[in-house]
């Protein structure tokens, strides 16, 4: 009740755990370094039930939705179908909000992303230097898991279909400088 009124969200949680290694981050740690992907109706269901409660703003608590893809599309896939069969589904009037990494995000998942009522997509990109981000997150192959060129697609990407973006820095990690902070502040 009051916390929704003033302005809370409901968590949704599409899958637990996460893949990656990133040197900041706890969640393979606390959520284990596999992921664990709910049923998609199981989801979907738990999705429109909050919101023929009314409670239509509703976040992804995932690590990152858009880690595991084609689950993350599946998901939307549901909402999206259920949305066209429906006029008076509650879904139709879902606002949506998600955590993602710059990468994966294809115009597939953007379009699924704005058929589903997403309105705003938090990227995590933490940084735009690949001098940077390579010391915090890398893959066990050397490369980076995203570029600043990802962040920069997403957006785009984002902003095609009206949907808000929210980009995060993150500073004072190993290599950090006043200059590398700069750099990620004028580009952002």
């Amino acid at each position: 009740g009051e916390y929704y009124k003033r302005g809370g969200l409901a968590g949704i949680l599409t899958k637990s755990g996460c893949v990656y290694r990133c040197a900041h981050c706890v969640e393979p740690d606390a959520k284990g370094g596999a992921v664990a992907r709910r049923d998609v109706a199981a989801v979907v269901d738990e999705m429109q039930s909050l919101a023929a409660q009314g409670i239509l703003d509703q976040h992804t608590t995932d690590s990152e939705f858009n880690l595991s893809i084609q689950h993350a599309k599946n998901v939307l896939r549901e909402i999206v179908r259920r949305r066209h069969a429906s006029a008076a589904n509650p879904l139709n009037n879902l606002r949506l909000w998600v955590y993602c990494q710059p990468s994966p995000f294809d115009e597939e998942f953007a379009d699924l992303l704005a058929a589903a009522g997403c309105r705003g997509v938090n990227v995590g990109s933490d940084h735009i230097r690949e001098d940077v981000l390579s010391g915090w997150k890398v893959t066990g192959k050397g490369k980076t898991y995203y570029t600043f060129e990802d962040t920069e697609r997403l957006v785009r990407l984002c902003r095609d279909r009206d949907i808000k973006t929210m980009v995060e820095a993150l500073f004072a990690m190993p290599g950090e400088t006043w200059e590398t902070m700069r750099d990620c502040v004028d580009a952002f």
